[in-house]
């Protein structure tokens, strides 16, 4: 009965791996058709917004990345300026997932792209360092700038318990204690605990 249980078992995470596979397969083909249009039309896939830059990220590294970081073990997801929505389509094929961004432009189009898709994932329009961010877990933030530490005591305010993943060398947190570093394709992840290193822990509690 064991080794059935266990067999058993196997073939079911094989067959949601399958699934989840073959549903990144559909997003990484959108997107890539999409890029391919913009480069026809002489333009990259990346542009200034009103908020910074935006550039489009490797889904396959990406993908890879969620994998080994486990966010299928967490609840709730949401991106950090989620751009044309690919990182937070992505991501909802591991867990619930969200995506906040102020360009009105690259909202529509993240919009369209998970109506496209058929996938239920909200995407907010928005400034993340002023929106309510109570009830994720997780967060992703490819930076173009610094982070403040106003925003990096509001996460821990309002999520602790939380991680926050950053795929950038130049802009990290000051203030969050960092848990680990993720590599893929010679390319760092950095996991943050949302919770102030001791001594910042200290100075923020008087």
């Amino acid at each position: 009965m064991g080794c059935f249980g266990e067999a058993g078992g196997g073939a079911f995470v094989v067959s949601v791996a399958a699934a989840r596979l073959a549903r990144f397969s559909r997003i990484a083909t959108y997107f890539h058709e999409k890029d391919l249009a913009m480069l026809r039309q002489g333009r990259l896939p990346m542009r200034r917004t009103q908020k910074g830059f935006w550039g489009s990220t490797n889904l396959f590294v990406l993908y890879t990345f969620f994998s080994r970081a486990g966010l299928a073990r967490r609840r709730r997801f949401c991106d950090l300026g989620c751009g044309d929505g690919r990182v937070v389509l992505v991501a909802s094929l591991f867990t619930r997932a969200e995506g906040v961004e102020w360009d009105a432009a690259l909202c529509g189009e993240a919009r369209e792209a998970a109506k496209s898709l058929g996938m239920d994932v909200r995407i907010v329009r928005g400034d993340f360092t002023r929106v309510s961010l109570k009830g994720f877990d997780v967060f992703y933030s490819f930076p173009d700038n610094e982070f403040s530490e106003a925003f990096e005591e509001k996460l821990c305010r309002e999520c602790p318990g939380g991680v926050l993943f950053v795929h950038d060398v130049l802009y990290r947190p000051k203030l969050l204690r960092r848990l680990r570093t993720v590599w893929v394709d010679q390319r760092p992840f950095y996991e943050y605990a949302l919770t102030p290193r001791r001594g910042v822990a200290r100075r923020l509690q008087k």
